[in-house]
Parts: structure tokens; C-alpha cells; sequence
């Protein structure tokens, strides 16, 4: 079973990474100069970094609810490594959420 926990947790640690480069992809070019022409290039590049504000968004809350839930089970299995590293991908889930929801438009 803890074997079965630990196959989850890799799943979940790209995850967060994935949330945590598409937020770092959408605070770097959202004032880019690119983004706000008025050419079929800025628009497309501005739909790529509203994309991956959503896209972001969505991994960030998937991460940080999956961290919850595998934190419960390594709890439940006395696993306290694997509930320490569920931990940090949580927190890291949660406050990727945070930044993107606190986000100007």
C-alpha cells in the first residue's frame, strides 16, 4: 500500500511543478509588449499566457486538493515522509492558487 502511495505521489509532484512553471510563464509575459499588439501574433500570444493562467490555475487547485488527500492516507499509514513530501507539494499547490487568484486583470 505504501508503494501504491508512493506511485501517487510522483504523479502529483509534476503536477505542482507544472503549475508552478506555468505561473512563473504568466508573471513573466503578462506585461510583455508582444501580448498587447494588435497583430494575430500579440493576440495569439496573449491567449497563450491567459492559457496557461488557466491551465495553471487548474493544476494549482488539482495539486494542492491531491496533496490534501495523500497527506490523510499517509497518515492513515503511518508514512511520515511521504505525508511530508504530499505536505510541500500541497502548500505549494495552495499558494500558486493564491497567487493566481490575487492576480490583476
Amino acid at each position: 500500500m505504501k508503494t501504491l502511495l508512493s506511485l501517487f505521489i510522483f504523479p502529483l509532484l509534476i503536477i505542482s511543478v507544472s503549475s508552478f512553471l506555468l505561473a512563473g510563464f504568466f508573471q513573466h509575459f503578462v506585461g510583455s509588449e508582444l501580448a498587447l499588439e494588435d497583430t494575430i501574433t500579440g493576440h495569439a500570444f496573449s491567449g497563450l499566457i491567459w492559457f496557461s493562467m488557466f491551465a495553471g490555475l487548474l493544476l494549482a487547485v488539482a495539486s494542492a486538493l491531491g496533496g490534501i488527500v495523500l497527506i490523510i492516507l499517509s497518515f492513515i499509514l503511518k508514512s511520515w515522509s511521504r505525508a511530508i513530501l504530499s505536505a510541500g507539494a500541497c502548500a505549494l499547490g495552495f499558494y500558486i492558487w493564491l497567487y493566481f487568484l490575487s492576480v490583476e486583470m
